[in-house]
């Protein structure tokens, strides 16, 4: 299975096919009838798609949205569709796969472009065409993330043996919390940055009370916490892992001593000797913890690229409740790194988006006073005017203790205004060109202070301009152009001259060529 064509494999041409299973058969349809090698058989492609597939792969880089891939069909199925569905043979849910093959190459050496489920099927007589769609919600994932939160039962603990000797009764309020699912150092080992709650407290010998909490539903690597109430009392805990049902959990235990927790107060953890879940501290190792971990289709080869990418952002945060993962992506994640998630042949991967991209990082260099096949089918417009900003503030790195954010970085692109804040060129020229428009934006997800820097310099690039959007329509050997390409294109008639642009999407075309959907980052 291919994700880009090679030189050799565009020159040979290629062909459209679709592949399914329907009542108990496996099927093979094109635009065409020939033979097809799969394995060590080869199968006949059956002539029954009307039409070559209008399929343009797409992803709006100005919106974070669960990618959803839909393509339609109009067929002319070698068999009697009415009679099958009468006996039981549901066509609606029937899953398939739109697939690329170049000629002479074999099912394996196929390019993917959608794999999903028919929906939306309407069917007449024998003669008459099945007209559907082919859809895969890639994001669509009826699992939850974390998978699941480890919720405390003190019975549990007494049956399972774990609950010291001499142990007192545990607060009514406890029972039925869940321990936090932890990633990294929240609140950045400065502040407050994940809830706990008291699981017992016991004696010992002295007397010396002793108190024990919840700190994680999981093993963590840090051997000790600080524990802060909300009048600012603190206390070095231990990290201790117990076992309950088979479940690896993390408690932090110490001795009670001083005004910690004089009044009953709530407490948190202060992470400054340690982080939480081992290995998974940077964005990139989150999602492929998170994607590794899901019922998605994923195109592991595109994750381990985007993950070195990401891996320059730290992610700190917890979870104490259970949510989709396309919701804590969308919800949480998307909006502080410079990725968008994509359907894309293998599956659903994170496109990391090169905002700051120059000419010399281009894949591709066109110029289409050389290259006279590649044709500019639109005129240029910006969009993006509604999203400018150019000053604000962005808040990050969450306190549970007061629900607040603890600290920020300010960012102004007005020259004047140059202490104490954050600004480069791009700010610089938006104040110029549109004046002081404000933005202000927080994370909870964000603690670390290098990563706030990192997010707020790619999201400048990103909001302070807008951006420019032109077609071109290109010949077969650019089949290999994928979303997310950087390229550089000189076009005298507009004005681009070495402009550096973003390939935001790519739509197929009957002669196998494409018309491709630049974003020209390059500010004009």
């Amino acid at each position: 299975m291919s994700d880009r064509w090679t030189a050799e494999q565009l020159a040979a041409g290629w062909r459209w096919v679709l592949a399914f299973e329907y009542a108990g058969a496996t099927y093979y349809m094109g635009t065409e009838s020939w033979d097809l090698r799969v394995g060590s058989q080869t199968v006949a492609v059956v002539a029954g798609m009307l039409d070559a597939p209008d399929v343009e792969e797409a992803i709006d880089l100005w919106v974070t949205d669960a990618p959803r891939s839909s393509v339609a069909l109009a067929l002319m199925f070698p068999f009697n569709v009415g009679q099958l569905v009468s006996r039981g043979y549901m066509l609606d849910g029937v899953r398939g796969e739109l697939a690329q093959v170049y000629v002479g190459g074999s099912w394996e050496e196929r390019r993917t472009v959608l794999v999903g489920t028919f929906t939306d099927p309407e069917y007449g007589g024998e003669d008459e065409p099945v007209t559907l769609s082919l859809e895969e919600n890639v994001l669509d994932d009826t699992g939850t993330f974390p998978d699941e939160l480890v919720t405390f039962q003190r019975t549990e603990w007494d049956a399972a043996g774990v609950v010291k000797a001499v142990a007192f009764p545990t607060p009514d309020e406890s029972n039925g919390r869940v321990f936090p699912f932890v990633v990294g150092t929240p609140g950045a080992g400065a502040t407050a940055g994940s809830p706990t709650f008291l699981l017992y407290s016991y004696s010992t010998v002295g007397p010396v009370l002793h108190a024990v909490w919840a700190l994680a539903g999981h093993q963590v690597d840090a051997s000790s916490v600080t524990l802060r109430d909300e009048d600012g009392n603190t206390q070095v805990a231990t990290v201790e892992h117990v076992f309950i049902n088979g479940r690896m959990v993390a408690v932090a235990e110490h001795v009670i001593g001083g005004s910690f927790l004089a009044t009953g107060q709530n407490v948190a953890v202060v992470w400054d000797n340690g982080a939480g879940l081992p290995g998974v501290e940077r964005a990139g190792a989150l999602l492929a913890y998170a994607l590794e971990r899901s019922q998605a289709r994923v195109d592991y080869q595109s994750l381990l690229t985007a993950r070195v990418l990401l891996d320059d952002y730290r992610i700190d945060t917890y979870i104490d409740q259970t949510v989709t993962l396309a919701e804590w992506l969308l919800q949480s994640v998307l909006e502080v790194l410079p990725v968008s998630m994509v359907s894309g042949p293998r599956g659903v991967y994170p496109q990391v988006w090169a905002w700051t991209a120059t000419a010399t990082d281009a894949m591709w260099s066109i110029d289409t006073a050389v290259e006279t096949d590649v044709t500019r089918l639109s005129r240029v417009s910006y969009e993006g005017r509604a999203d400018v900003a150019n000053a604000g503030t962005f808040r990050y790195r969450v306190n549970p203790l007061t629900d607040e954010y603890a600290t920020a970085i300010r960012y102004s692109g007005n020259p004047v205004d140059v202490t104490g804040l954050w600004t480069d060129d791009v700010l610089r020229r938006s104040y110029g060109q549109f004046g002081r428009v404000v933005l202000d934006y927080e994370s909870g997800v964000i603690s670390d202070d290098a990563t706030a820097a990192r997010v707020v310099a790619w999201r400048s690039r990103r909001y302070a301009l807008p951006t420019r959007t032109v077609e071109y329509a290109m010949p077969p050997r650019y089949g290999s152009i994928r979303r997310g390409d950087v390229l550089s294109i000189t076009d005298a008639d507009v004005g681009f001259s070495d402009d550096v642009a973003l390939v935001q999407s790519i739509r197929w075309t009957e002669d196998h060529g494409l018309v491709v959907s630049l974003r020209v980052t390059s500010h004009a």
